[in-house]
């Protein structure tokens, strides 16, 4: 079988993989911002990503099927698709032979990592990335230079990384040499009409869209955008360029890519990625110095040009930006023969071989598809949801959460049209128009905050309707407010507060074993994403259980604190929610809790203290001087204890 018959296959098969995978819906990260940018054509966060945008909303016009996120999820999915029929026409080193089992190896190695496969199943731009780099690569080991850099141009237009080829892309293109001079001019006006494509953004900001971030109308603001100085260019995230550059951290950034490399791709993908880039190395070292120039920046320089560290959380937000390598691995893994210096394999090996090698990485990546399957993703659109359900009609919503709560809502919003009648504002100024000025997107840290509380608290006290707040902080703005369910009112009240029974309102649905979800008030196995995920969910059900504390329902509030330690399980929530039933006289409740505080983490000093004085409350003596003993035990200088251990034990004796 010919190599392009291969990329054929390859397209429909995983396509249709992706499929059975993809989410119903908007899924963490920038997935509901980026999905509701394309579907009203907006304009997302810095650099914008026009080539995203608009692709992504002529590709949901032309197939109108289900909700707007599902559409750019499948558009990923396409995107993810089409770059493992690139990377089968491509060919790239390839002396002489025109296998196609080396390229379906190199697909199975994609898709069981798990870079790859989330990517693919969520409306974020890594997967129309990679099918940008597909096509740069294919253009460029097919001789198509214009094409090329057309290609480069307009992949640009969606994510920056993509400039980090600028040496494989110059070098194979020859653009340098003496004698190339007219090539050279043809290939940055092809360049330059590619990047041409960040006209749409001050264009369509002077058209006031539904999502207009940082309104880059002015030259000043659209090269914000462009730059991301409001990132730091270089930087991934906001104060990650006041780092500096030194050379262990550079090593260190060095041996984070490669780690996180490694655990991609697995032993078996890192060692078959190895072996093919060697044997390119042996047949083709002119096609194989070009390969290692684009693997090496686009992942080890990139590494270093972002200062990461090593992490766990370093890990979650650099998942995503090891595709490119991850991609230029499986070229690599195409150049795979089974000739090796002197001698050959017989052809019954090599059948062996690749038979056992495509049902191990088979196997492998249908283990993976289990495990990050966004099917049942439900959770993200159900909080969005709710929070709506929360608001009376005609209310306002200030939102100052993360990035996952204010993308949703506009989302929603936005790009669903549900709750119009509600005035919601992007503390942020990111997914909503500024209301707090112009010079507001280049102001942080406590000059942000002033301004904020003095504009909100105004609008606060102004406003005829009732003013929400979704915020992890309520004490971040010096603005009175009350809880109300997942969200904060502010105060002064309009109305009385709302008697409502949120267990029943609000609706989560969760898998916890890949089954069918279950729907219903507020029923959730536990979270299986990153940290993000796992702290909205957990910040959602402690003031959701808090809420119906307040309620008196007590037995519902149980249910949503128990819930903490499966959202957040490194985080010590026991001893907190025995301390919230402690504190409004429910000691079964409170007992319980720090119970499984000590179930958890034994040598707690703090649980064995606090249900010493539990005991204490409740007049049963014994227990309370077991309690303090234990504390005393752990810790001899403990005052509490020491103080009141004697006490405890003269009652005890009466």
């Amino acid at each position: 079988m010919t190599t392009a018959r291969m990329g054929t296959i390859l397209f429909i098969v995983s396509l249709l993989w992706l499929l059975i995978h993809l989410p119903p819906s908007v899924s963490f990260g920038d997935s509901a911002e980026l999905a509701a940018a394309a579907g009203t054509l907006g304009i997302a966060h810095p650099p914008g990503y026009p080539l995203y945008v608009l692709g992504g909303r002529l590709f949901s016009s032309l197939l109108p099927l289900g909700n707007p996120a599902y559409r750019m999820n499948l558009f990923s999915a396409m995107a993810a698709a089409f770059s493992l029929l690139l990377l089968a026409r491509s060919g790239a080193g390839r002396a002489s032979s025109s296998s196609a089992g080396p390229f379906l190896l190199a697909s199975l190695v994609l898709l069981q990592a798990p870079a790859f496969l989330k990517s693919s199943l969520s409306s974020e731009v890594f997967a129309l990335n990679l099918a940008c780099l597909g096509g740069v690569w294919w253009s460029l080991c097919g001789g198509r230079f214009r094409l090329c850099f057309l290609l480069w141009g307009l992949g640009l237009g969606n994510q920056h990384t993509l400039l980090l080829l600028a040496p494989a892309i110059f070098f194979g293109a020859g653009i340098f040499r003496a004698d190339s001079k007219r090539r050279a001019l043809e290939s940055l006006f092809f360049l330059a009409l590619g990047l041409s494509l960040y006209v749409y953004l001050p264009l369509r900001s002077l058209q006031a869209p539904l999502l207009d971030w940082e309104d880059p109308e002015s030259w000043e603001r659209f090269w914000g955008v462009v730059s991301r100085s409001r990132y730091g260019t270089l930087a991934l995230a906001q104060g990650g360029a006041e780092t500096p550059w030194t050379l262990a951290r550079a090593w260190e950034s060095v041996l984070a890519f490669f780690t996180l490399w490694a655990s991609q791709l697995g032993i078996v993908g890192a060692g078959l990625a190895v072996l093919g880039a060697f044997q390119m190395w042996r047949r083709n070292p002119s096609n194989f110095w070009l390969w290692l120039a684009a693997f090496l920046c686009a992942g080890p320089l990139f590494f270093v040009l972002a200062k990461v560290r090593s992490g766990l959380s370093t890990h979650e937000m650099m998942e995503r930006f090891l595709l490119a390598p991850l991609w230029l691995s499986a070229v690599g893994i195409g150049n795979l023969s089974w000739d090796f210096p002197g001698r050959s394999l017989p052809r019954t090996a090599r059948r062996l071989a690749g038979v056992g090698l495509v049902l191990f990485l088979g196997g492998s990546a249908i283990g993976a598809a289990r495990e990050h399957s966004g099917r049942q993703s439900f959770w993200l659109w159900d909080y969005g949801r709710n929070v709506l359900r929360t608001l009376p009609a005609g209310s306002t919503l200030f939102a100052d959460r993360a990035d996952e709560t204010e993308f949703v809502l506009a989302y929603l919003q936005k790009a669903e049209a549900r709750r119009l009648d509600v005035v919601f504002v992007d503390c942020n100024a990111g997914v909503t128009r500024s209301l707090y000025g112009k010079e507001y997107y280049r102001i942080w840290g406590p000059p942000r905050l002033r301004i904020r509380e003095r504009l909100e608290g105004l609008w606060a006290r102004r406003f005829p309707r009732p003013v929400y707040y979704a915020t992890v902080d309520p004490q971040m703005v010096a603005v009175p407010r009350r809880r109300q369910g997942i969200l904060w009112e502010c105060l002064p009240l309009r109305g009385k507060a709302i008697q409502t029974d949120w267990s029943q309102l609000y609706i989560f649905r969760r898998t916890a074993s890949g089954g069918p979800a279950s729907r219903g008030p507020a029923s959730r196995g536990p979270a299986s994403g990153g940290r993000r995920e796992m702290s909205l969910r957990a910040n959602a059900d402690s003031l959701l259980g808090s809420a119906l504390l307040e309620q008196g329902r007590r037995g519902a509030a149980y249910r949503h604190f128990s819930w903490l330690a499966l959202e957040a399980p490194s985080y010590a929530w026991w001893p907190w929610v025995g301390a919230q039933f402690f504190e409004r006289g429910f000691f079964p409740e409170a007992e319980r809790a720090y119970l499984q505080a000590l179930r958890r983490e034994p040598r707690s000093i703090d649980a064995h203290y606090n249900l010493g004085v539990l005991y204490w409350r409740q007049g049963r003596w014994e227990e309370v001087v077991k309690a303090f003993e234990k504390v005393l035990a752990l810790d001899p200088s403990h005052e509490g204890a020491g103080r009141f251990l004697p006490q405890a034990r003269s009652m005890r004796v009466r």
